[in-house]
């Protein structure tokens, strides 16, 4: 699924100088998809959930979309 190839791709090619560009390029992946409403995708500092920036070290990707009537979730440390 969509997903979990996008949180694969963004932890292959993770940049911590460029945190927004890799949220919006996977929000942009996942809504391409026919058939997936994404309701969030989100670097975070693994341990507080606050956003990451360039200086957080424990980054954890989530993300989680509507597939028909269904609200998947899926994340992956960084």
């Amino acid at each position: 699924l969509i997903l979990s190839k996008t949180l694969k791709r963004v932890k292959a090619d993770f940049n911590s100088t460029d945190i927004i560009s890799l949220q919006k390029e996977a929000l942009a992946a996942i809504g391409n998809e026919d058939g997936v409403e994404p309701d969030y995708f989100e670097l975070v500092d693994g341990d507080t959930l606050y956003p990451a920036n360039q200086n957080t070290e424990n980054i954890v990707a989530l993300v989680a979309a509507k597939v028909g009537n269904t609200r998947l979730i899926d994340n992956v440390i960084i």
